[in-house]
Formats: C-alpha cells, sequence, structure tokens
C-alpha cells in the first residue's frame, strides 16, 4: 500500500487474522507514513504490550499521544501498561486526565 489509512486497515487485518508480526509491520508503515495517525500508533503499542516488549509498547503510546494529546484510548492503555510496571504515580497522572477529559469513560 502506499498510504497511511490502507497500511493501518492491512493491519487491522492481519490483528484480527492473529499474524502480529504482519500487523505490527503495517502499523509501522501507517505511523512512518503519518506520524500523526494516533490510532496507528495506538495499536501498535497494544500489540507490543501483548507481546511483552514493553520497551516499545511504551514508545508507541507515547508516539500516539503525541499525535493526540486527549486520545481516550492511548490515556487508558497507557496508564495501564505504567500501572503493571507499578509505575503508579505516572499511571494516577494519565488515569486523571482522562476521567477529566472523558468523565463517562467507565473503564477508567
Amino acid at each position: 500500500p502506499t498510504d497511511s489509512e490502507a497500511w493501518f486497515s492491512l493491519g487491522v487485518l492481519h490483528t484480527m487474522a492473529s499474524r502480529l508480526d504482519e500487523a505490527c509491520y503495517a502499523y509501522e508503515q501507517a505511523a512512518t507514513q503519518q506520524p500523526s495517525h494516533a490510532k496507528a500508533w495506538n495499536n501498535l503499542a497494544l500489540l507490543q504490550h501483548a507481546r511483552r516488549k514493553l520497551p516499545e509498547a511504551e514508545l508507541a503510546y507515547r508516539h500516539s499521544l503525541i499525535a493526540n494529546l486527549d486520545y481516550r484510548d492511548a490515556l487508558y492503555n497507557f496508564a495501564l501498561l505504567l500501572q503493571q510496571q507499578e509505575r503508579i504515580l505516572e499511571a494516577t497522572v494519565l488515569y486523571e486526565k482522562l476521567l477529566r477529559l472523558h468523565p463517562d469513560f467507565a473503564e477508567a
């Protein structure tokens, strides 16, 4: 594919088919072609998180939030990662921001 949305869609399809290496590559391509693609960064982070590649997941979550500071899913997912790493203060800051921006978000 030649555009970020095509790469993103390919990543979704690979994820659904449990082809995680291919999905990561597709999300990386989407994010590289369009660095402001917060969803591509978040999906890449989710896969890296699930694969226990925590530094890579953290970096991708940070990129997602750089692309969209208020992105609910990235705020929540990154807070979960930090909480799992017992980085409670950092997680709390994200949870507080999440609740301030999205007060109806039940998961937080």
